[in-house]
């Protein structure tokens, strides 16, 4: 595993940060999306001879997203997995594969990032006044020991 680690830290280096130019008007906060860090990742990938895949995969019946770095020349493999938030609203579902894509990516290769996000877990987050999406008035309250957010919903 020697050589994957190298290129992996090779790619640490290389990265640098990213700049945030998504909005969440809900939280007024800021966040990069998944192809801006792709934009960025997969030139540096291809030239350690590196690539990520990160398939939808099903662990004791649960759908689960696997992110692996593979090293093309060595055949070695860091992987991870993430447990995908349960629902059968696809919509929801394509935003949680989306955001854990993201953070995967960001936690596997230590990428420069502000938590923007911690907004959603604090008492009283600002947000704006949208009655018509319902997500606006979620806070999360916890990570249970599945490893899922906890939600508890707030009246407007």
């Amino acid at each position: 595993m020697k050589n994957i680690y190298q290129k992996v830290f090779n790619v640490q280096q290389s990265i640098g940060s990213f700049e945030k130019k998504k909005i969440n008007p809900f939280y007024n906060s800021s966040y990069f999306e998944i192809n801006d860090i792709l934009r960025k990742l997969l030139p540096i990938l291809k030239k350690e001879k590196l690539t990520v895949t990160q398939p939808i995969s099903n662990k004791d019946g649960r759908a689960t997203l696997k992110t692996k770095i593979i090293d093309i020349e060595s055949g070695e493999v860091i992987e991870d997995e993430a447990f995908l938030p349960e629902t059968i609203d696809a919509q929801k579902m394509g935003s949680g594969i989306t955001y854990f894509r993201r953070y995967c990516l960001v936690s596997l290769f230590l990428l420069e990032s502000e938590d923007d996000d911690g907004n959603a877990t604090v008492k009283n987050p600002v947000l704006k006044n949208n009655k018509n999406n319902f997500q606006a008035q979620k806070e999360v309250k916890a990570v249970n020991k599945d490893g899922f957010l906890e939600e508890e919903y707030l009246p407007f």
